[in-house]
């Protein structure tokens, strides 16, 4: 009969006794969630300290590239209006050249009956030279003035 006091005092208790272990597991997963908890604290100080100094190191970067990009606007500017200039100046040039071989053309247009004259000039003295076969003066002249 004893055993069956203590089977039936035991059945009577047991629940009793789930409350006990109850709370010694809630404490284990509180102890274990405290630990995660600081884990996860250690790992967000560690994760904001180098998100920190990425934010200083992309700052920096940023301002080094806003300087670079302002000098090279500059030079662009710069290197923009030499072409503009060296455009102008190579559009004068080629004005002056223009202007240059039309006045060539007509001091040469004007030049032509004059050369013209010429040619006939030389025709007649040569014309009027007598013929010899030594070498006289005068066919040393007429040689001189007579083409080819």
């Amino acid at each position: 009969m004893n055993n069956m006091a203590d089977a039936l005092k035991t059945a009577l208790l047991l629940p009793l006794q789930v409350p006990g272990r109850a709370v010694r597991d809630l404490d284990t997963i509180a102890a274990a969630v405290v630990s995660i908890e600081r884990l996860l604290q250690t790992r967000l100080e560690t994760i904001a300290s180098v998100v920190v100094d990425l934010e200083r190191s992309v700052q920096t970067r940023l301002r080094s590239v806003d300087a670079n990009t302002a000098r090279l606007n500059d030079q662009l500017a710069a290197l923009q209006a030499s072409l503009e200039a060296v455009i102008a100046h190579l559009d004068a040039v080629e004005e002056g050249l223009a202007l240059t071989k039309t006045s060539l053309r007509a001091e040469i247009g004007s030049l032509r009956p004059l050369m013209e004259r010429m040619a006939d000039d030389v025709a007649q003295a040569t014309a009027m030279l007598p013929e010899l076969d030594h070498d006289g003066p005068v066919a040393r002249l007429r040689d001189a003035i007579t083409p080819g």
